[in-house]
């Protein structure tokens, strides 16, 4: 499905905040391979997904444009927080995150699985079972105020800028596992072909809501009570129940 409204801006250099006071656009980022809120196999394809989706119609109901732009997860962070990006579609909510952006109502729940070689599995039934492991994530990923915690004290954990890299250091053995949302890593290992060889372990290690962050700082900051607000009708009218229906087959009341 192809959206022309939708502007796509692959950002290659760091960019200059947009004139100050002027809300001309709603400038947004996010994880690209998060499924099902953000779909792009690859760069010639189309952006779909429940995220882009949903902006999209709170884009037309304020009437501005949705400017996509392609970042690295934790640049988008930065961006958000400097008010050089307007909105990022699909974030986990923290303490310390909570105090740098405005967040909306959840839009949906999401399990983090740790992920290992089939042929190397290991008894995974409490979080110290992890300590003296090596495990990857991807850079500027939390998975809730608890285990951030426990992982700064305890755990080995390295960060990467997308699965294949983590993928592909599970596979020669140079890690023992890798940690993310359940099916965003089940397809990417679909889409690599490893899906055989990489299982995830049957322990959640949590159940996370999953929010749209909008910036304090931006030129659109005094939108945000209105782009909740908007988030919220598209609930109450069916709109985003459809929405999740196209893309994950369940209905969402």
């Amino acid at each position: 499905m192809k959206y022309p409204a939708l502007l796509l801006a692959v950002l290659l250099s760091a960019s200059q905040p947009a004139t100050a006071g002027t809300c001309n656009a709603l400038n947004v980022s996010g994880y690209t391979g998060w499924i099902p809120l953000l779909i792009q196999d690859s760069a010639d394809d189309p952006l779909t997904g429940v995220a882009i989706d949903l902006m999209e119609e709170i884009g037309k109901e304020l009437q501005l444009p949705v400017v996509f732009k392609i970042l690295p997860w934790k640049r988008s962070l930065q961006y958000l927080e400097s008010g050089r990006i307007d909105v990022i579609l699909g974030i986990y909510k923290t303490r310390t995150r909570a105090k740098i952006y405005h967040y909306t109502e959840p839009i949906l729940l999401n399990q983090t699985r740790v992920f290992v070689l089939k042929s190397k599995a290991f008894k995974f039934e409490t979080l110290q079972d992890l300590i003296g492991r090596h495990g990857e994530i991807l850079l500027g990923a939390s998975f809730g105020d608890d285990f951030d915690q426990f992982a700064r004290k305890h755990l080995t954990i390295t960060g990467q800028a997308s699965y294949l890299p983590s993928i592909k250091k599970l596979l020669k053995g140079n890690i023992d596992y890798m940690l993310s949302d359940y099916t965003d890593v089940l397809y990417a290992l679909r889409k690599y072909g490893y899906a055989q060889q990489i299982i995830a372990l049957p322990k959640v290690i949590s159940t996370l809501e999953v929010y749209f962050a909008i910036s304090k700082t931006s030129d659109c900051a005094h939108l945000a009570k209105e782009i909740s607000e908007r988030l919220e009708s598209l609930k109450s009218n069916g709109k985003f129940s459809e929405i999740m229906q196209r893309y994950t087959g369940k209905n969402y009341k």
